[in-house]
């Protein structure tokens, strides 16, 4: 009753602007999991000392001497301290704070719905603390993190799951589908997996901190690269796709773009984002997965499709570096892509800025048979990439 009583008050301050409030209720607080500057503000040290029988007595207290209304950013600190509920007895370990700054309106609607996501002891072991979106992965969110035991920056993608919601429970099925993929995975040019946790109703997937982003950010930021550093990538991304279409369960990719193709401090390229991604013996898919401008045709047609697709692909990736643009260029609609992909005889336009060498290594990854397609191996002996030396630091 004490919490709903609080809640009323804090929407008739949102809504009416009571006196009193200072500028805590013009705007949004500090971010949750940061800690306050003053002491005394520090809820959840607070929240250590306060006595079981009594979860509201520290905070009624200090509004009552003050004599105002309590203001959003009290709310804010009194579910930084309790969570979603008011139950002295509830371990707490970890806050996950808003991605992002969050409107008045959002803020309101947090306090009056009661939203707020406790992350409790995860089963890794591992702590962390949520930094800033840094992308979005074929099923869920991307941030940066840092591991509180040991410093170490990680990426984190979460999907937040409805357990009633069966789309929901699907894409939870295609999450753990990619963690079983990713975990066996040891391979220099690919994103390592560190991990995953269920937390409330998330799933989180611990990947390796990749500080250059993607290809694509590159690309569109400082345009197309130079053609030695095209190759060097392109060594590692065969390198990466060689790797996966050998092992002894193959897996195909089934989503490589630049946007997937992620870039170290040290500046080598790794395949990343294996939420599309098939491993079986039998490597032909009758399901459309992947981004449509960098899909191979048998893929849009739907009549099977197997490791060679990846390298239909990979020859697009190619083409997006040597023009920091869509292999095909623009369509006035995907369904205008689908067609001239599938329907047609062309193949991608051939860049005219690189040389012969690499024209024909271009042309050789987008032939429309997926049987006259060299595959990765043979790339690699390519003429173009035997003088490509690249060393891992």
């Amino acid at each position: 009753m004490a919490l709903r009583s609080f809640v009323s008050e804090a929407e008739a301050e949102l809504r009416c602007g009571a006196e009193g409030s200072g500028g805590d209720g013009s705007r949004p607080g500090p971010a949750i999991a940061k800690k306050s500057r003053k002491k005394s503000q520090n809820p959840n040290k607070e929240s250590r000392n306060r006595k079981p029988g009594s979860p509201f007595k520290s905070f009624e207290a200090t509004v009552h001497h003050r004599r105002r209304t309590p203001s959003l950013r009290d709310g804010l600190r009194l579910f930084a301290s309790f969570g979603s509920a008011p139950d002295p007895t509830c371990e707490v370990t970890q806050l996950s704070p808003c991605p992002g700054k969050k409107s008045l309106a959002d803020m309101e609607e947090t306090l009056r719905t009661g939203h707020f996501t406790v992350i409790k002891g995860p089963s890794s072991g591992r702590r962390w603390i949520r930094g800033e979106s840094i992308g979005r992965g074929s099923l869920g969110t991307v941030y940066q993190a840092m591991d509180q035991q040991t410093g170490e920056l990680l990426a984190v993608k979460e999907v937040v799951i409805n357990a009633s919601d069966s789309a929901d429970m699907k894409f939870k099925d295609q999450l753990e589908n990619e963690i079983q993929i990713v975990k066996e995975l040891k391979h220099p040019r690919i994103v390592a997996y560190l991990g995953h946790d269920y937390m409330g109703d998330s799933l989180c997937i611990y990947l390796e901190f990749m500080a250059g982003g993607s290809l694509a950010q590159a690309l569109r930021q400082f345009g197309c690269f130079e053609e030695s550093l095209l190759l060097a990538y392109t060594r590692e991304m065969l390198e990466g796709l060689e790797y996966l279409h050998t092992r002894e369960t193959p897996v195909v990719h089934r989503d490589i773009k630049g946007a997937n193709v992620l870039v170290d401090l040290d500046c080598h390229a790794k395949l990343s984002d294996f939420g599309c991604s098939k491993r079986d013996n039998d490597t032909m898919s009758h399901t459309m997965r992947g981004s449509i401008p960098w899909m191979a045709p048998e893929v849009i047609k739907n009549t099977g499709y197997g490791r060679k697709a990846d390298i239909w692909s990979f020859g697009c990736v190619v083409i997006e570096m040597a023009t920091a643009k869509s292999p095909w260029g623009s369509f006035d609609n995907p369904m205008a892509a689908m067609c001239k992909i599938a329907m047609s005889d062309a193949t991608p336009p051939i860049p005219e800025g690189v040389s012969p060498a690499c024209q024909d290594f271009i042309r050789l990854c987008t032939r429309r048979d997926p049987a006259d397609r060299p595959d990765a191996t043979r790339l690699l002996a390519h003429d173009i990439l035997k003088n490509v030396i690249v060393e891992d630091d």
